[in-house]
C-alpha cells in the first residue's frame, strides 16, 4: 500500500503518519519495496501473532468494499 492510499484510508494527513511509519520500519515490521509502497514483514506478522494483537471490530476497514488500485466502491 503506498503512502497516498494509506494517508486516504486512515483520513490521516501524511505528517500525522511520519512517525508511526518510521517507528514500524525501524522495528523491522514493515518495509518500502521497490514500487514505494509498503508491505507487512514477516517480523511484523511475528509481533502481531505474539503480542496477541487484536484490532477491535469497528477499527477494521470493510472487506471487500472497496478497489483501493481504481479508488471505486464495490457493491
Amino acid at each position: 500500500m503506498g503512502s497516498f492510499e494509506l494517508e486516504r484510508l486512515l483520513g490521516a494527513e501524511e505528517k500525522n503518519l511520519e512517525f508511526h511509519i518510521w517507528y514500524l520500519k525501524e522495528k523491522g515490521w514493515i518495509a518500502r519495496i521497490d514500487t514505494g509502497e509498503y508491505v507487512i514483514t514477516a517480523n511484523g506478522v511475528d509481533a502481531v501473532v505474539e503480542g496477541d494483537l487484536s484490532i477491535d471490530k469497528d477499527r477494521l476497514l470493510p472487506q471487500g468494499t472497496y478497489d483501493i488500485k481504481s479508488d471505486e466502491k464495490i457493491n
